[in-house]
């Protein structure tokens, strides 16, 4: 046996390189077939819907949710997985779609054994299994397991800071997520609130599938996970404030032939909202009052902030 290594996808490639783990869904593992071909000792299953068969089936009854508790079970199944390879044993470790919950099981235990980071963990199953996607929730609990040296308990401090803020730092994830309004389907998303804590941020970007931030300033600077990072600055006066408006637009749709999506990011609402007028009036063709309208799909807008809108782009149009 390779202590740390893990099959290239689930029981339906032909391509191994594994010799001890393979990480699927649950439909697979409940194949006998499959587990017979594939000469499997030991089992992890990690939901409720795969209850332990005996001493070699560990079942972990966690749901993909981020506000669930898979930290205070990663050491148990890094043990079981250890105790497994050091028995020459072939351990399969799913969930019900093999994307989240065992991923970072499998994950957990490559951290403690290779003593990597979680990125690198996660790098490392995406680069055999594509689909991998831990939640937000287990991202930061992985950050947690190693923090509290792999082993995460009660009377340590980082568990008990981690367990303290857990249901309110998920609240908080949950909220970035729904105030960020899909301008354009698949290509442009508009927000005026950013994770600034770094884990968020990493878990916003790869959540919604963002390929590019455009960053409208002032704002505070973002902790992006990626170098796709462009930001803008427009002042505040009606000269200044819109003289950027066509390399913003053209930006955004630079991103957008390539089959990207942008996220627009401003705390300025206003702002906000001209350049999203501005790239549909521009790119899309849309009329003034259409993208107003389609733009207040997703904004609260006063009467007052509407018609200083329409002034605006009114004044601006010459910009783009």
């Amino acid at each position: 046996s390779i202590p740390g290594q893990v099959s290239k996808t689930c029981y339906s490639t032909t391509e191994r390189r594994s010799k001890w783990e393979l990480l699927c869904s649950l439909s697979a593992a409940l194949s006998a077939e499959q587990k017979a071909k594939h000469r499997i000792t030991h089992i992890v299953s990690v939901c409720p819907d795969y209850p332990s068969t005996g001493p070699n089936h560990l079942a972990v009854p966690i749901e993909d949710s981020e506000y669930d508790n898979l930290l205070a079970y990663l050491p148990t199944i890094c043990d079981f997985v250890e105790d497994a390879v050091k028995g020459h044993g072939r351990v399969l470790v799913h969930c019900v779609m093999g994307i989240s919950r065992s991923a970072s099981a499998v994950a957990a235990y490559l951290m403690r054994s290779r003593k990597i980071a979680v990125s690198e963990a996660i790098s490392y199953l995406k680069q055999l299994r594509p689909i991998v996607h831990p939640n937000y929730g287990f991202i930061r609990q992985l950050h947690v397991f190693a923090d509290c040296g792999y082993q995460p308990s009660q009377s340590h401090p980082r568990y008990l800071s981690w367990k303290r803020k857990h249901k309110q730092d998920v609240k908080t994830y949950i909220n970035f997520l729904e105030d960020t309004f899909p301008l354009v389907h698949d290509k442009v998303l508009l927000t005026s609130e950013y994770p600034k804590d770094k884990v968020q941020a990493q878990s916003y970007i790869l959540d919604l599938g963002i390929t590019k931030v455009v960053s409208i300033e002032p704002a505070e600077c973002l902790p992006s996970p990626f170098s796709q990072l462009e930001s803008f600055r427009m002042g505040d006066s009606s000269t200044s404030a819109f003289s950027s408006l066509d390399a913003i637009c053209r930006s955004m749709q630079t991103v957008n032939d390539k089959g990207g999506q942008v996220l627009l990011y401003c705390e300025n609402e206003m702002k906000l909202c001209v350049v999203a007028c501005a790239f549909l009036m521009s790119v899309h063709g849309l009329s003034m009052n259409y993208a107003i309208a389609r733009v207040e799909d997703g904004k609260i807008m006063s009467q007052i902030f509407k018609t200083t809108l329409e002034l605006i782009l009114t004044s601006s149009r010459t910009a783009f």
